[in-house]
């Protein structure tokens, strides 16, 4: 059997600019029951109770960029706060894309080169080391999900500048939305119909401080725009989805969480950390020149007639590779993985934490 991760991201170009993750799970039905037990491809240490252990955190936040110093560590310490396991980001405002390790937590990202939007999905350790494969994507949300199966557990998250309001939409919405219905919102609602999605976080009963996830600047007005979208096959796998307006990284958007129950399988990898050649060493003039000698030599070697093994391109390259490797190994030697000391101060991690609480006693209040 085989297992697989897959996630997917896009990113809308239209006038309709909304900023959407969407998240591609392969899931295999567990028995021929009426409501299947998904089976996410991927495997997980026994690191929960029994109680919590088929228990998933999944969330999206509008961050207003992550570009601002001390903010990626803002997130983790919310992330790890609120227990999530994947958070889709919108608005990072980095340029290129990118995946890289910060901590115990994976990044992969999708972003603007005028810094003005870009998405990212943040995903913790158990999951960082399960995904099989990244696509990224620049098209239109709906000509993505084509490429989907009808059978992937698909999630979408993300701010999508809609209100879909409180009136209950049938199969779609439930009565627990906020405010009133826009034209962005009637979109949003077609577009859940067409594709039989329902949006998570108007289903369940909740106060009204924990369905708005975005406060209009100066005017202090509420709304929600920031919604969590699964197939509706799956609404079953839905515990609970809600807003969480005392989570704090500086953004006039709420984060929005949902609690679902998925099944994970184990899965084995290579627990070795792949080390990285120490390229600094080029930057030593000494070293630089013979290592550009000794490539420049390799390459000038041509495969004899009689050489078996270099018969064709394939081989040729396979034995150029092999040789500047080894000198590579030789010359410049490998990284060794040390631990990078944290650049953030206490005092700085304190005055993120007076600012939180600052942010729940002022929603409490209003």
């Amino acid at each position: 059997m085989a297992h697989q991760l897959r996630y997917r991201k896009q990113e809308e170009t239209t006038a309709e600019d909304n900023d959407e993750m969407m998240m591609i799970v392969e899931v295999k039905n567990s028995g021929s029951k009426k409501v299947p037990r998904s089976d996410l491809r991927v495997g997980t240490a026994n690191i929960r109770s029994s109680k919590e252990k088929w228990k998933r955190r999944i969330a999206t936040w509008n961050v207003k960029s992550l570009g601002v110093c001390g903010k990626l560590k803002n997130l983790k310490l919310e992330m790890e706060r609120y227990k999530i396991d994947v958070l889709g980001i919108s608005e990072i405002k980095w340029t290129g894309l990118g995946d890289f390790w910060s901590g115990d937590y994976r990044i992969i990202f999708n972003g603007d080169e005028n810094k003005f939007a870009g998405v990212g999905i943040m995903v913790n350790k158990d999951f960082g080391h399960k995904i099989k494969s990244i696509i990224y994507f620049n098209e239109r949300i709906s000509e993505v999900i084509e490429m989907a199966k009808e059978k992937d557990n698909l999630i979408i998250l993300g701010d999508w500048n809609a209100l879909v309001g409180e009136r209950t939409e049938p199969g779609v919405t439930g009565k627990f939305g906020f405010g009133t219905r826009n034209q962005r919102g009637d979109r949003l609602i077609e577009f859940c119909k067409e594709r039989d999605m329902i949006i998570t976080n108007t289903l369940f009963s909740q106060p009204k401080r924990r369905r708005y996830t975005w406060t209009m600047p100066e005017e202090g007005n509420r709304y929600q725009l920031d919604y969590i979208l699964v197939k509706k096959r799956y609404r079953n796998q839905v515990k609970q989805s809600k807003s969480y307006p005392g989570a704090d990284i500086n953004s006039d958007h709420n984060l929005v969480i949902m609690e679902t129950r998925l099944s994970l399988k184990k899965s084995t990898r290579n627990q070795e950390t792949k080390k990285k050649w120490y390229v600094e060493k080029l930057k030593q003039e000494g070293t630089r020149k013979q290592f550009f000698e000794v490539v420049n030599r390799i390459i000038r070697i041509k495969p004899t007639e009689s050489t078996e093994e270099l018969d064709n391109y394939e081989n040729t390259w396979k034995s150029f590779k092999e040789a500047i490797t080894k000198m590579a190994d030789k010359i410049l030697g490998k990284t060794k993985n040390i631990p990078i000391k944290p650049w953030i101060s206490t005092r700085l991690v304190e005055l993120i934490e007076t600012r939180r609480k600052y942010k729940k006693w002022k929603n409490r209040r209003g």
